[in-house]
């Protein structure tokens, strides 16, 4: 691959990286988005390639000779750990490409057509309305909208998803978030997974059918 106009050889950049200011994209990758808008960073394991922008990234996206699977050779890691994880776990769809990931959605594309989600709504709606009772009650001062609102009600609406009791909300929060840390080791990662897994598992042979869930 040629390199990018504008690039010295210096002026790659360390992925992930940081943003010391959580409403604006890091300063460095707005340099690099106007300057070289593909280019090569520094990872702990290698130097794959950023690209920054919009068209760009389209394209890569629908190529097909660009992978998702995190089990192929060369596929970059972000964290120590990363591939070994991968590699004691099966793939999630996230980490499939075309042919084996169409076959897993059509397995569950019913769960997420337009009639489910319809008979979703009311319960939906009272997840939401509780969010926004539970803001209004807070004891004044300004309210942390991720904490209040934005984690709580998606993180509720998965739960109804998969068949989980409110009761059990924090506990699948904290475990799934911690899955994806990056400062998570292998042998932790693989054994959340496990854990959920087995977690899972037990609900799908216990539950024979679906009870809607509302937050307290």
């Amino acid at each position: 691959m040629v390199e990018p106009a504008g690039l010295a050889e210096n002026a790659v950049v360390s992925f992930p990286l940081l943003c010391p200011w959580p409403f604006a994209p890091p300063s460095a990758y707005l340099r690099v988005q106007e300057t070289a808008p593909v280019c090569p960073v520094k990872t702990h394991e290698g130097q794959p390639w950023l690209v920054t922008r919009y068209a760009d990234v389209r394209a890569a996206l629908a190529d097909p000779r660009f992978s998702a699977d995190l089990r192929r050779d060369g596929y970059p890691v972000l964290a120590p750990g990363q591939r070994e994880a991968v590699a004691g776990m099966p793939p999630t769809m996230a980490g499939m490409d075309a042919l084996e990931h169409t076959v897993i959605r059509r397995r569950i594309q019913e769960e997420f057509g337009t009639r489910r989600v319809r008979a979703m709504e009311p319960d939906i709606q009272r997840i939401v309305d509780a969010a926004f009772d539970a803001i209004e009650t807070a004891d004044g001062g300004p309210v942390d909208l991720v904490k209040a609102l934005a984690l709580p009600v998606p993180s509720a609406v998965i739960c109804m998803l998969l068949g989980i009791p409110y009761a059990d909300h924090d506990w699948f929060n904290d475990r799934t978030t911690a899955a994806f840390r990056r400062e998570t080791s292998a042998a932790d990662r693989v054994g959340i997974f496990t854990e959920l897994a087995s977690y899972l598992d037990r609900r799908t042979t216990t539950t024979t059918k679906r009870k809607p869930t509302t937050m307290p």
